[in-house]
C-alpha cells in the first residue's frame, strides 16, 4: 500500500528530519521511499502510473532538515517499517 505521510506534524524528531515522505510498494516486493518532499501529489492507496509525479523538493530549510540544501532521499527498503528493531539496532539512514 502507498503510505504519505507529513513528519512535521509527528511527534517522532526522525520522522520530522524527514519532512513529507512517500512510500511506493513495488511489484518485486520492495518499498521505495522518498524522503524531503515540500508536497506530495499523491494519496494513500491511490493506484501509481509508472512515471508519475510523487511531489516536489521541499526548498531549502524546510523539509524538516533546516540547515540542510534541497535534496530528494531516496532508500530502497525490504519492508515499510523495521518492525521488531530495537532502537539501539538503527543504523544510520533507517
Amino acid at each position: 500500500m502507498l503510505r504519505v505521510v507529513d513528519g512535521h506534524i509527528s511527534a517522532s524528531e526522525l520522522q520530522q528530519a524527514a519532512g513529507h515522505w512517500v512510500n511506493v510498494p513495488g511489484s518485486d516486493g520492495y518499498v521505495y521511499r522518498h524522503l524531503h518532499l515540500g508536497s506530495s501529489d499523491v494519496t494513500r492507496r491511490q493506484e501509481l502510473q509508472q512515471g508519475a509525479q510523487l511531489g516536489t523538493v521541499a526548498p531549502n530549510g524546510t523539509s524538516g532538515l533546516k540547515d540542510r540544501e534541497s535534496h530528494l532521499h531516496f532508500e530502497i527498503r525490504t519492508s515499510d517499517c523495521q518492525q521488531g528493531r530495537q532502537p539501539w539496532e538503527r543504523k544510520k539512514g533507517d
